[in-house]
């Protein structure tokens, strides 16, 4: 079967099925094949044939495009889309396109992580975070989930199933401010990043950890989500907005890239799915199989020179 057929449905329905596979929903499959079908329709304007693709050819398109935000899931999309082409032909050109992505910090299709990330629409503010933590004050635990997700930007299930684990493990060096935690959404087989806390956050985690070790392992991933439910009124009356796990974690994306800290920097620290090169690529002369060395300087010469200067928890705890 030659390419120019790939359109056809039997094809398109292969790619949709092996989508499902990896558990992508139906929504996201569309929006990719959007701009799947848009980057082909850009190619067959300039003539250009999937075999005889190049690295050029996937810059000049996305450079052409309007926004940062449509630029980075268009990139997304593409190498998805030629992963699966990859699959189906071995076109030696595709498969130079996708090791690029692995090995070099100038392939086009890593432009999706190192581009400034569209702001969120909303978050907190320092002054709406403090108060926050103010009016909690009468439950010490739920205070303490509030103020190291503050910090931190973690997942419900980081912040209690992720964090008990690395508990058990001893995972948390209390002396060092170094918490090493297996991040919930990335899909890679090394999920585990090292990030560094804040003396000032001290009592706080301190007695978060605490609670977790005896939280109930099944409903324990579900305690961040059920107390804001469960304070929704409060907070409406107090600050005028209702606050979720995912406003939190909004709200620390958004403080962090207000106040000029790297993206890929944001990204490692929040768990956020990205190739790790990013970050190791900026520490000069690190043996690349040493992970966990590379990780240990990733927190101690980028992440934490990063977030004792610029991090916003220092304001909302005083």
């Amino acid at each position: 079967m030659k390419f120019e057929q790939f359109c056809q449905k039997k094809l398109i329905q292969e790619y949709i099925e092996l989508a499902r596979q990896r558990k992508r929903y139906d929504l996201g499959i569309q929006q990719y094949l959007y701009r799947v079908f848009r980057f082909f329709k850009w190619l067959a304007k300039n003539k250009i044939k999937p075999r005889i693709l190049t690295e050029e050819d996937i810059a000049r398109y996305l450079n052409s495009l309007n926004s940062e935000n449509e630029k980075r899931l268009s990139a997304f999309a593409i190498k998805d889309f030629l992963e699966f082409i990859h699959y189906k032909y071995k076109y030696e050109n595709i498969k130079e396109i996708l090791d690029n992505t692995k090995t070099s910090k100038f392939s086009p299709l890593r432009f999706s992580v190192t581009i400034e990330r569209k702001k969120p629409k909303y978050a907190l503010s320092i002054e709406e975070m403090r108060k926050i933590i103010e009016i909690t004050e009468d439950e010490p635990s739920f205070q303490s989930a509030l103020a190291c997700s503050f910090y931190f930007g973690w997942r419900p299930i980081e912040a209690t199933v992720k964090l008990k684990k690395s508990l058990k493990q001893g995972l948390v060096d209390f002396n060092a401010r170094r918490l090493v935690i297996e991040t919930a959404k990335r899909k890679d087989r090394d999920r585990d990043r090292v990030i560094p806390f804040p003396e000032i956050l001290d009592d706080y985690f301190r007695y978060w950890c605490k609670f977790v070790s005896h939280l109930n392992n099944k409903t324990m991933h579900m305690y961040i989500r059920t107390r804001c439910y469960r304070w929704q009124n409060k907070f409406i009356k107090e600050i005028g907005k209702a606050v979720t796990p995912v406003v939190i974690r909004r709200s620390v994306e958004t403080w962090l890239q207000i106040r000029n800290v790297p993206q890929p920097v944001i990204d490692y620290f929040l768990g956020h799915k990205l190739r790790s090169e990013v970050l190791e690529n900026m520490i000069e002369k690190t043996p690349m199989a040493e992970t966990y060395a590379v990780k240990e300087e990733i927190c101690e010469k980028l992440v934490r020179p990063e977030l004792e200067r610029k991090h916003f928890i220092y304001e909302v705890i005083l």
